[in-house]
């Protein structure tokens, strides 16, 4: 079997285009899957694209990183990687598609791999799943090697724990497992929450030459992103004759729905308005915390005002202390903040509240007033607020 490196790129383009986020608020699960898959699928685009773009296209393209378990940067990524895709389809055009074609080699099926494929099927039947109210997939798994049956397990034989790591880490510990197959009914794991290893990663680590798959993974954020990583790792794999397959397909139905579902349009548009409505929650405290800075810094021009030290709503002092950690703690909106003058405007105001202190000869002009101050503080809110509006959309 042959593919063409021109397909793989054009499928990770469209995996990119397609690829759905879900929102700061959201399961913590959810975002260590989400910036787990978009990590790998940043790193594909590195090792397959990068040697057709032009030099600075492809240094910008190596500069993307995503963290995992931190969602912003896998925001900031996808907002690099998009402006990028115009130039890696132009780059994709023009690419000698014969020069890169890569031979993939595939293992032929043979008769003990139906009978340790469906051993994987039968143990998979006794899965236990977390009883957190969603469904869970039903996992076997099967370690073979020369022939020889060496362990199987199933997800949930020791709760919260997958099938390959039972069969590798629970029953084969000391065993040397270097060379064998491992027949799965699901494609292995490529993120666990730490510090939980994904099962990819201890497939690879003990060396295993073969990985027979059942189904590929239902959730489209991380689909096939394990059989890949086993690719590069020069793991063979191979799928499960179609019978079989379809099998474990019926198997996993539930699982199958649900997968579909969270992946649905609806979804994602579901998805989107969350991280709407946080952007507009971090606008709306803003506006907030910049009113009660602006309104306590006032109190600078009041000469016989008693305050306490320290005291965000009356101090100016702290007022103006508060002011700058509200504006630049901010991080669904930081960016639009910084493309504007809003910093600029807040540093003018600052200094025009702190010169009201300051000592003046009698008779003295251009000294600071209330009046003065509440026109400036008022130009200033009124920028924060068309700045928020134009970033809402609104």
């Amino acid at each position: 079997m042959v593919i063409n490196r021109k397909e793989l790129i054009a499928g990770l383009i469209t995996k990119a285009r397609g690829f759905r986020f879900c929102g700061p608020g959201d399961d913590p699960d959810e975002q260590t899957a989400v910036t787990s898959g978009y990590h790998y699928l940043v790193t594909q685009f590195k090792r397959l694209v990068s040697p057709i773009l032009s030099e600075p296209a492809a240094s910008r393209l190596n500069l993307i990183e995503v963290e995992i378990n931190n969602i912003y940067s896998a925001y900031e990524a996808k907002a690099e990687l998009d402006a990028l895709l115009p130039d890696i389809e132009d780059a994709l055009e023009v690419a000698d598609t014969a020069a890169t074609r890569t031979p993939i080699p595939r293992a032929a099926f043979a008769g003990d791999d139906c009978k340790f494929a469906r051993q994987a099927i039968e143990e998979a039947r006794k899965s236990v799943s977390e009883q957190d109210g969603r469904p869970h997939p039903m996992v076997g798994a099967v370690v073979v090697k020369n022939g020889k049956f060496l362990s199987a397990a199933h997800r949930g034989e020791e709760p919260g724990n997958h099938a390959e790591f039972l069969a590798l880490e629970k029953k084969l510990s000391e065993a040397a497992v270097a060379g064998a197959t491992v027949y799965t009914t699901l494609e292995p794991c490529t993120t666990r929450n730490h510090p939980k290893i994904p099962c990819v990663a201890r497939i690879i680590e003990r060396k295993v030459a073969r990985v027979v798959i059942g189904m590929l993974d239902p959730d489209k954020r991380i689909r096939g992103l394990g059989q890949q990583k086993l690719r590069d790792a020069n793991i063979v794999t191979d799928f499960f004759p179609h019978d079989l397959m379809t099998e474990v397909e019926d198997l996993n139905r539930e699982f199958r729905r649900f997968c579909e579902k969270v992946s649905s349009p609806e979804s994602q548009m579901d998805s989107r308005r969350s991280f709407s409505q946080a952007r507009y929650e971090e606008w709306r405290k803003l506006d907030e915390e910049m009113r009660a800075s602006t309104r306590a810094m006032g109190y600078a021009f009041e000469s016989h005002n008693v305050y306490r030290p320290g005291d965000p709503r009356n101090d100016p002092g702290a007022a103006i202390q508060r002011g700058h950690d509200a504006l630049r703690s901010r991080i669904l909106i930081a960016d639009a903040l910084k493309k504007t003058g809003v910093f600029e405007k807040w540093d003018e105001l600052v200094l025009y509240a702190v010169s009201a202190r300051e000592p003046r000869e009698r008779g003295q002009r251009g000294a600071p007033t209330p009046l003065g101050y509440d026109l400036r503080a008022k130009e200033f809110m009124d920028e924060l607020g068309r700045v928020a509006r134009e970033d809402l959309g609104a």
